[in-house]
């Protein structure tokens, strides 16, 4: 057996990619406290701007709840 097909069967845990580089928090204070744009936010946290705009509604659907 390979050790993902292993692993897969051992439990409901799956395999879900790297953990994030930046808090999603983080990204909402800058935007909304500090008033950045989001090529500003990615300049400042070294990521890129698509990663800026995937975060701003996860942070919105955090603030729902």
């Amino acid at each position: 057996m390979r050790p993902r097909t292993a692993r897969r069967r051992q439990g409901p845990q799956r395999l879900q990619g790297r953990r994030p580089k930046i808090d999603p928090v983080e990204v909402r204070r800058l935007h909304e406290e500090e008033r950045l744009s989001p090529t500003a936010i990615a300049r400042r946290l070294g990521i890129a701007r698509s990663s800026v705009y995937r975060f701003l509604p996860r942070v919105e659907q955090v603030d729902d709840l």
